[in-house]
């Protein structure tokens, strides 16, 4: 759900880096999640144990960022927003948002 949110918001222009966007982040493409989980499975050693899978890749989120704005033809932002407003922002989004769920209907 996450890539779907961000296309759109580079679409509109909401997009903003949080500080000046150099955080380094890890993807991995899922031809190698399929592998490790079938690694782990075979393994007698695995189970119970946690991992991070990777490419050994960490490009910067503004690079990232820039490549699929880029490819899609959509204009590179700029914007930022110091972490010193956006963490306790994104706190407080978090807590409203389990506030709201607690009190939504259960199916």
């Amino acid at each position: 759900m996450l890539l779907p949110k961000l296309l759109q918001a580079l679409s509109e222009g909401r997009f903003m880096f949080v500080g000046d966007g150099s955080k380094q982040m890890n993807c991995v493409y899922v031809d190698d999640v399929v592998s490790a989980t079938l690694l782990a499975l075979a393994s007698p050693t695995a189970s119970g144990r946690a991992y991070n899978i990777t490419d050994g890749a960490t490009p910067a989120l503004r690079d990232f960022i820039t490549f699929i704005a880029q490819s899609l033809g959509l204009p590179v932002p700029s914007k930022r927003v110091p972490p010193a407003l956006a963490v306790p922002g994104c706190y407080a989004a978090e807590y409203i948002g389990h506030l709201s769920a607690s009190n939504a209907p259960r199916c």
